[in-house]
């Protein structure tokens, strides 16, 4: 009779020490995952690259829709079938760095329109992909393409070269952008700038949700592919409008939202609000009990069996069937943006090359730049500097010019 009271007390004792061991560890958890963990400014918390918590930044993203609102006129526009797009005016922007033509494509001032058929004797080539296809931070004359159409000139072929190029661009969109606008120009060569990047953006919905420090209020389609015959479907068309995402995030609707569960970059915040997520050990182990990670180009390159490589390649293969279709060539060309690029991403690229011809820029971009300790890009910006853009456009020329 006189042991329970003493038995329920040492019971106590013991929960107590538990409960006391597992604070402390906790405490320290919490301490440790501060430590190495990193806090950004916008209030984003990363460990080691993982992305463990973030606020939507709400003020950032009326910020930029303002100051598009008051651009006169903004050089990208939103655009429900591409996500974005160049705003169609045939006029200067950024101070006359950059033109668009009437058609919404990436010209000179002396370019306001293009036919929509070739010229008798021109052979006509399409560019599709990103910023380094666009030629960011350089002149129209500057860019590879304008470049290798003043090559194969040189070379007495007359071309003409049309630059769909738009910057932030996924490989998704550069399909899409065929699509639409690439294939009733009726080229006879499509060349698709492949900047290895992009496998990532093929996943992600809300640029700003993929990159944080981007400028682009945007949303945009992204392609979901069949796990039986490699079939690619479509989510987020018509892409969400940035003042209908910001309602969305604000509102909490955005939780239930189809497409916005497609991105693999979206932050925690898209879950429902818990009462733990002051605490960063405790996001940080929420985090890995939900959804994966985003891939790394460690996953896409062990494995061409995982989500990021298997869309990137049935992007690449609806292309070359679709520009097949219409009569023309197409041409895959690596745009190395970092020198590591050609070994890091070598499975990867090994696995398109057995299926698609690529043209590999990085030996020549080496050996013309690195070797004469001059940079790829440009000093004073993140993108390919004029003399890379030639090298680039010189071994497009002698591609295009060798017997197929």
């Amino acid at each position: 009779m006189t042991c329970a009271p003493a038995s329920r007390r040492a019971w106590r004792h013991r929960l107590a020490a538990v409960a006391l061991s597992t604070l402390l560890s906790s405490a320290v958890a919490e301490v440790a995952v501060r430590r190495l963990g990193v806090e950004h400014e916008d209030g984003a918390f990363t460990l080691d690259g993982r992305l463990v918590s973030a606020p939507w930044p709400a003020a950032k993203h009326d910020e930029l829709l303002a100051r598009m609102e008051g651009a006169k006129p903004p050089l990208l526009i939103a655009d429900r079938e591409l996500g974005w797009t160049l705003n169609p005016v045939a006029t200067p922007f950024h101070d006359g760095l950059y033109w668009t033509n009437g058609d919404g494509f990436r010209s000179g001032p002396d370019r306001a329109t293009c036919s929509r058929a070739p010229a008798a004797g021109v052979q006509r080539i399409v560019l599709l992909g990103d910023s380094f296809t666009y030629g960011e931070e350089l002149p129209f004359e500057a860019t590879w393409g304008r470049q290798l159409e003043r090559a194969l000139a040189a070379a007495g072929r007359a071309s003409e070269v049309i630059n769909l190029g738009v910057g932030g661009y996924g490989m998704d969109q550069a399909l899409l952008r065929f699509r639409r606008d690439g294939a009733a120009l009726r080229p006879a060569v499509v060349i698709f700038g492949l900047q290895t990047e992009n496998v990532f953006r093929n996943l992600n919905v809300v640029r700003m949700f993929y990159f944080r420090a981007s400028d682009f209020p945007f949303t945009k389609p992204r392609f979901l592919v069949d796990d039986g015959d490699e079939r690619l479907a479509l989510v987020n068309v018509p892409a969400l409008a940035p003042d209908e995402l910001n309602r969305m995030l604000h509102d909490g609707s955005a939780r239930r939202c189809d497409a916005l569960r497609h991105d693999r970059f979206a932050p925690p915040f898209l879950a429902p609000a818990r009462p733990w997520r002051g605490s960063r050990f405790l996001t940080l182990i929420e985090s890995f009990a939900g959804d994966p990670a985003p891939p790394t180009v460690a996953d896409v390159c062990r494995d061409p069996r995982c989500e990021g490589a298997r869309v990137a390649l049935a992007i690449v293969a609806a292309m070359a069937r679709e520009v097949e279709a219409i009569g023309a060539r197409l041409v895959i060309v690596h745009l190395p943006t970092l020198w590591r690029d050609a070994a890091q991403w070598a499975p990867f690229l090994a696995e398109v090359a057995a299926r698609h011809p690529v043209v590999r820029t990085d030996d020549a971009l080496r050996a013309g730049l690195l070797d004469a300790g001059k940079p790829l890009r440009n000093p004073d910006g993140s993108h390919y500097s004029a003399e890379a853009c030639a090298i680039v456009a010189r071994v497009l020329a002698d591609h295009l010019a060798a017997p197929r």
